[in-house]
């Protein structure tokens, strides 16, 4: 098991989310891939928690979940990816996805946004195992591209400089939601995140 599909990650992560996608070029060559793998599981989990019944997206979750703690990806590239890489922790991100899907299960509709934030947070300590950085500012970065991603800017104050790069990159990005929607609305963007980069 390497950490060698890098490819496929970044490829897929410019795809699904190009300026996202610009992202991974900022992050080590070392944790470039499993950054684009974990950014793409980021958008699943989303998607699956998006279902409109708790216990539709807690099922969706569970198949994510199971599929790495029990090794069986069932041919989803994406699943495959995340359990061949070596610098993962397999039994933390099964630990996160299970976490996941308790807040779903037991998330009220009255609590849906505080049980939203809540996964994200989550998510942030999954992230930050590999990328460093505080867990909390990293989740709360997460808070604010969901937010961004549905055209409502979060307001969501955090420690930005104690965030890597990469991460500083994704806090770039939601402020000015925008920039998300690279290349239609803003095809120079890669050309600004350079200058962005050497800014942070």
């Amino acid at each position: 098991m390497t950490d060698q599909p890098q490819m496929d990650a970044v490829s897929s992560l410019r795809q699904e989310l190009p300026a996202l996608g610009l992202t991974a070029g900022f992050a080590t060559p070392q944790i470039r891939p499993v950054y684009a793998d974990l950014m793409l599981l980021w958008l699943e989990v989303n998607r699956a928690r998006a279902a409109n019944e708790n216990l539709i997206a807690a099922a969706r979750l569970t198949w994510w979940r199971d599929a790495i703690a029990e090794n069986k990806p069932e041919g989803v590239p994406l699943a495959m990816r995340l359990l061949e890489y070596k610098s993962l922790d397999q039994s933390q991100l099964t630990a996160g996805l299970t976490n996941l899907i308790d807040v779903t299960i037991n998330s009220s509709p009255e609590a849906k946004i505080e049980a939203e934030n809540q996964c994200h947070l989550i998510y942030g300590k999954i992230l930050s195992a590999i990328l460093g950085g505080d867990a909390l500012s990293a989740g709360q970065v997460l808070i604010n591209l969901k937010a961004s991603l549905a055209g409502k800017p979060s307001d969501i104050e955090y420690d930005v400089q104690s965030l890597p790069k990469v991460l500083r990159l994704v806090d770039w990005l939601t402020q000015n939601p925008m920039r998300l929607h690279y290349p239609e609305a803003k095809p120079m963007l890669a050309l600004s995140m350079i200058f962005a980069a050497i800014r942070l």
